[in-house]
């Protein structure tokens, strides 16, 4: 249900809603009790006082409506106060203070004293349930104007005519596109969740519902730029639809987990918020870390100094004051910023506020009770932005980077932990393992070799290797596939796919690569399903509710074992203990910190990185210090961009002299290092050694016509057609030309 809102209190503003459905569009009555103002004669002299005579002139909202309606009737001015109060219902990021003070201030030009007692007035109804957007702001006057007019239409109507609209949430919608305007108005938005909030969501600004749709459909912009704003409503609530069948729960929202990481992982910020046990006795710690460890998540409001801290954001906390200090939890911004009386007694006394974020976290370790959590000594490895871990004030932001490195490190020490089965000559292996790196580090030589090790028990000879693996993919105990940004729960588990028979097209539920795979599991004999390029899908959005599933505890007589009713065809699934499912993921693509949480907790992450010592032989091949040459390429490397964008060991391997390695370094090499500097070619001559042995450097001169006081120097790049014999040593060496 999409009245569904964590970390906002939804019930007391939606009772406002419905208290404001029956007063002012059943009836003519007021919000605050105040005589009949929802009337279609005070709507006509608000149009034509504020909507027929809109004022050009400087000025503000509040001062321009206060000259407009200067000569009104009094009851025309408490009318647009409660609109007013209607409009500031949804949005989060007005503080409840400003509200208050300009709904007073508009109630008040009628000579009428505020009703500031009035139980329509409290703090948790105008505290907001998301965030109306700086367009919403800005045209704060045109979107006053839509409601005046959409006022007028409803009142308008015959009561029973009414009356069908009012009732019916989709009638209402389409009834609403009447309105030459309303495609760019979000208070459109704030008045369907309003009215009908069990079918229309709380996502009020244009931007937020064009990613949502895209990502879950898949649509290119000119696909969605191409719907109307009613299509729109109707693919967020299919959406919606399914994601309540396939997390089996109707307890969801698009701004959390897992909604939430299907669309925004990629684009939030990371904040740092601190807790100081010693100024603050945390009472339900315990019980909250409790609930955490469940898979449950609990909301705390938290201090945060930082404006532009936004719901969905990430939100890292970590522990002061005394040890053991480092970060302890995660999680999630749960609303914009909002101003409350401070919390303690002595400062609230005085009239001070503070300013807070409400956190919802997902995770919450404890180190005193020996949980893992990120310690100081661990922050202090992470110093690529020299990030304060300990800051005086709560809310800092966190740099792109260093937020990275920092999930990155959390899913290796928090996430990872796991009690490994054993295969069956009993060497350890997890059912779940994604091997990570950058290309050319073996990552597919090592699936190979793992997913035989895994079936047979033992390790095969490397010549045989390749012989056995095809022989298993034959058996059908080993399948691959690949990941692409297409790809879906459909191909993956199962879904609806039309087949074509004599009488016409017909459409049938048709079982998936995994499905399949296990419908063909024997007891007796191991498993493997390789996903290659794992990171390249929309992981939540192909895997669903099968997250929970892949679970150790949670397979097939396994203590917990866990057996869900698929969406399509209704079956009872489970996942056999005897399954192995091994992931290979490129880190230059996407990094480990921008996968899913919870897919990072149910995956053990080995990390293939680049091993110059295995290039001695084709070195001495190529008579090149090889291993010298990748170690020296990579350092820079990460000095320029980072750790998971190197160069990986496997292709220098296959070089049987100096010639082929110079065609490797041609074609595949410098290509990758000018793709990861998006052609910043000066970038690429650098980490070559910035010399003209493999990147020629020529200056281009300035074209005709053009006044040269703004000449600078430009210049034409290109790969040598043939590298001189001491290339490598330049690049190697200190020096450039």
């Amino acid at each position: 249900m999409s009245r569904y809102c964590p970390g906002s209190h939804s019930e007391p503003i939606l009772r406002a809603a419905e208290h404001w459905k029956g007063t002012g569009l059943f009836s003519d009555g007021s919000v605050f009790d105040n005589g009949s103002l929802w009337t279609l004669a005070n709507l006509k002299e608000l149009e034509e006082r504020y909507v027929n005579q809109l004022d050009p002139r400087e000025g503000n909202f509040l001062a321009k409506l206060e000259s407009q309606l200067e000569s009104s009737n009094p009851p025309v001015k408490l009318l647009a106060a409660e609109m007013i109060w209607v409009m500031y219902l949804c949005p989060s990021n007005i503080t409840v203070e400003t509200k208050k003070k300009n709904i007073q201030v508009i109630w008040e030009w009628s000579g009428e004293l505020f009703p500031e007692n009035s139980e329509w007035i409290s703090n948790e109804i105008l505290s907001g349930i998301g965030s109306g957007g700086p367009g919403f702001l800005a045209l704060y006057w045109k979107e006053f104007s839509y409601f005046v007019r959409v006022m007028l239409a409803i009142k308008g109507q015959a009561e029973r005519e009414r009356e069908s609209v009012l009732v019916d949430p989709w009638v209402f919608a389409e009834w609403l596109q009447q309105f030459e305007v309303n495609e760019y108005r979000q208070l459109r938005h704030m008045l369907l969740f309003l009215l009908f909030p069990d079918v229309f969501e709380r996502i009020f600004g244009g931007n937020h519902r064009k990613d949502i749709v895209q990502s879950f459909r898949g649509m290119t912009s000119a696909e969605f730029n191409g719907l109307s704003r009613l299509e729109t409503d109707h693919i967020l609530f299919e959406i919606r639809q399914e994601s309540e069948t396939m997390y089996e729960t109707k307890v969801l929202d698009f701004y959390v987990p897992p909604l939430s990481s299907v669309w925004r992982e990629d684009k939030r910020q990371a904040f740092l918020f601190s807790w100081n046990p010693n100024r603050w006795d945390w009472p339900s710690f315990a019980e909250d870390r409790l609930a955490t460890r469940d898979g449950q998540f609990v909301v705390h409001d938290w201090s945060c100094n930082n404006r532009d801290a936004r719901r969905g954001d990430r939100a890292f906390l970590v522990r002061s004051g005394s040890d053991p200090r480092g970060i302890i939890a995660i999680g999630d911004i749960a609303t914009d910023p909002q101003r409350a009386s401070h919390w303690e007694e002595e400062k609230r006394g005085e009239g001070v506020e503070y300013q807070f974020v409400k956190v919802l976290f997902t995770r919450i370790q404890d180190p005193t009770y020996g949980d893992p959590y990120l310690a100081k000594s661990n922050l202090d490895g992470i110093n690529v932005d020299q990030q304060v871990w300990f800051p005086q004030s709560s809310g800092i932001a966190i740099k792109p980077r260093t937020a990275k490195l920092l999930e990155q490190v959390w899913g290796e020490i928090v996430e990872n932990r796991k009690v490994q089965p054993k295969a069956q000559n009993d060497k350890q292996f997890t059912l779940n393992t994604i091997l990570y790196g950058p290309p050319g580090t073996g990552k597919t030589y090592h699936t190979m070799s793992r997913s035989v090790e895994i079936c047979d028990g033992e390790l095969t000879e490397a010549r045989r290797l390749k012989e056995r693996y095809e022989e298993l993919v034959r058996q059908g105990r080993i399948v691959l596939i690949t990941f692409h940004q297409s790809y879906g729960y459909e191909e993956f588990v199962e879904g609806i796919r039309p087949i074509e028979k004599d009488e016409g097209v017909v459409y049938r539920v048709q079982d998936g690569v995994l499905k399949r795979l296990v419908g063909d599991i024997q007891d007796d004999s191991n498993y493997v399903l390789i996903i290659d390029e794992i990171n390249r899908a929309n992981i939540s959005k192909v895997l669903g509710e099968l997250i929970t599933l892949l679970e150790e505890d949670k397979r097939e007589s396994a203590q917990n074992e866990l057996r869900i009713r698929l969406p399509y065809s209704g079956k009872e699934f489970v996942l056999p203990s005897n399954l192995y499912i091994v992931g290979t993921m490129n880190t230059a693509d996407r990094s480990i910190a921008l996968l899913d949480t919870a897919l990072r907790r149910r995956f053990h992450f080995e990390e293939m990185p680049p091993n110059a010592e295995l290039l001695k032989e084709a070195g001495q091949r190529c008579e090149v210090d090889l291993p010298n040459v990748l170690q020296t390429i990579n350092e820079r490397l990460e000095y320029l961009v980072d750790r998971d964008h190197l160069i990986g060991h496997a292709w220098l391997m296959k070089a049987t002299d100096r010639d082929q390695l110079d065609e490797i370094m041609r074609r595949k090499v410098i290509p990758l290092i000018a793709e990861y500097f998006y052609d910043d070619w000066s970038k690429v001559r650098s980490v070559l050694g910035n010399n003209s042995a493999f990147i020629a450097r020529s200056t281009l001169s300035l074209p005709p016509g053009l006044d040269s006081e703004f000449e600078e120097d430009r210049y034409q790049w290109s790969v040598q057609d043939t590298f001189p014999p001491n290339a490598y040593e330049q690049l190697l060496s200190d020096s450039s030309d």
